[in-house]
């Protein structure tokens, strides 16, 4: 979920390669889990991030198409922004409206979505992590937002009724779910028939990863390109539409770098294919050759 590019193992948690290959649905989930728990430990200990880390993250969602009054909700927590791009653009949501956001994280969209339901509408954070929903609850309550809730779930089960939702909106965590297909089918399950919709911003895979390489445990959960229309035919949306992000179109050829906090509250640069040495051998690859960073959307008819 970090921002954007990061290769999706979360900065703060020091993977150590290992073969993924054969791992189940569960072990996937447990180790992004616990990942995420890490981060949120780290944010908790940053008291306050530097200036030039508030600049860099301000300057990432500009690009990824967050408005002025998007960035005015978010304000100073726009250095706890997860994701790959901006899922508000395609899901136009409407005062009143009921929003769920997969995979939540620090509830800093959710904040979002919050602001333009009004206090007629209601947002729900869904996320594995326990701290890092802690942590998007205690930031709802010293907003005064009675409109948002966090809940624990797995966004191949969430909590949440069938036919109730207006839109269905993730930001990065989608791509760590394993079974995509179980997800689209929870989301259509979720939405209101006619007028439910989904804007999913997530990285997935343009080619087939080389065999006999420890991949990075994300790059094998990321979806296939080729099979997002089919899944999302066979699970009955309509109007159908995959979006590059605008972070996706002059992609260096390395990995970006993600800052990892500490407990001084500075910046430690780290990266999988020079800060990690199991991953040393990503070097070698065009990333933007593998994967991509797109908004996915989609209509319940």
């Amino acid at each position: 979920r970090p921002f954007p590019f990061a290769g999706h193992i979360p900065y703060g948690s020091a993977e150590v390669a290992a073969d993924w290959s054969n791992a189940t649905g569960d072990e996937f989930k447990k180790h992004f889990q616990d990942s995420y728990d890490k981060v949120a430990a780290n944010a908790e200990a940053t008291s306050k991030p530097t200036e030039a880390r508030m600049e860099r993250a301000r300057s990432i969602a500009i690009k990824c198409g967050y408005t002025d009054a998007e960035l005015e909700v978010i304000g100073a927590d726009v250095w706890m922004l997860q994701g790959t791009g901006n899922p508000h653009k395609a899901a136009k949501i409407v005062p009143g409206e009921t929003i769920v956001d997969l995979g939540s994280g620090f509830g800093i969209d959710a904040t979002v979505a919050a602001s333009k339901v009004g206090e007629t509408g209601r947002v729900i954070g869904i996320d594995l992590s326990i701290r890092e929903i802690g942590n998007a609850l205690m930031r709802a309550h010293s907003r005064g937002l009675r409109n948002l809730d966090f809940r624990y779930g797995d966004i191949e089960q969430p909590p949440v009724t069938s036919g109730s939702v207006d839109v269905v909106m993730s930001n990065g965590g989608f791509c760590l779910v394993p079974n995509k297909r179980k997800a689209f089918e929870e989301i259509f399950r979720m939405l209101r028939p006619t007028s439910g919709r989904l804007s999913v911003s997530c990285t997935v895979r343009l080619q087939e990863l080389e065999k006999g390489k420890r991949w990075p445990s994300c790059f094998l959960v990321f979806m296939p390109m080729e099979d997002v229309v089919p899944v999302l035919t066979a699970c009955g949306f309509v109007d159908i539409s995959i979006e590059r992000c605008p972070t996706d179109e002059k992609k260096e050829k390395k990995p970006e770098v993600a800052a990892e906090p500490t407990a001084e509250g500075q910046a430690k640069v780290t990266v999988h294919s020079t800060g990690n040495p199991d991953y040393a051998f990503l070097k070698d690859y065009d990333m933007a050759e593998l994967f991509a960073c797109v908004n996915i959307y989609a209509r319940k008819p």
